[in-house]
């Protein structure tokens, strides 16, 4: 017998301690995981409707700004960002439609939707000679920008 060769305690010590590596792998991957969801995280959808009103139906663009993270975020501005333009067509709240006045705080799981008349869009990308798709973005109190990762085409 060799005076050398491991003894059941060692292959027992061996064990333990690749089930700690184990443990500790899963454990770091799992606070990875909680703090890539602690924050807020904003979706954007660039949306269509008509709005029905007494006297006439009015096609509305809609911008829809959801929250899934678990901290609320304040969104301080929307717009829309044309076709093939960095060009950010903010707006002002005489051409706002509907929704919830800025700031708007959004808590996690809540949705807030904002409209914008077609026409009125149709009538600012035929000023700047811009193409006819436009896609959703809201500016966030964090000073990001999410944007729709999908736009309308307005025609």
């Amino acid at each position: 017998m060799n005076p050398n060769a491991p003894t059941g305690f060692d292959y027992f010590t061996l064990g333990v301690a690749a089930v700690g590596v184990l443990l500790g792998g899963v454990s770091l991957i799992w606070q990875i995981i909680q703090f890539s969801l602690t924050g807020s995280r904003v979706r954007v959808a660039t949306t269509r409707a008509l709005a029905i009103e007494p006297q006439a139906n009015i096609r509305v663009v809609g911008i829809r700004a959801s929250n899934r993270g678990r901290t609320p975020v304040a969104v301080t501005g929307i717009g829309f960002l044309p076709q093939g333009s960095d060009q950010k067509l903010a707006l002002l709240w005489n051409r706002i439609y509907g929704g919830p006045e800025l700031p708007h705080t959004l808590e996690p799981g809540q949705e807030a939707n904002w409209a914008v008349t077609e026409d009125e869009i149709k009538r600012t990308l035929a000023e700047n000679h811009w193409g006819p798709q436009v896609r959703a973005y809201v500016e966030l109190g964090t000073g990001k920008r999410r944007t729709a990762r999908r736009g309308e085409i307005l025609q």
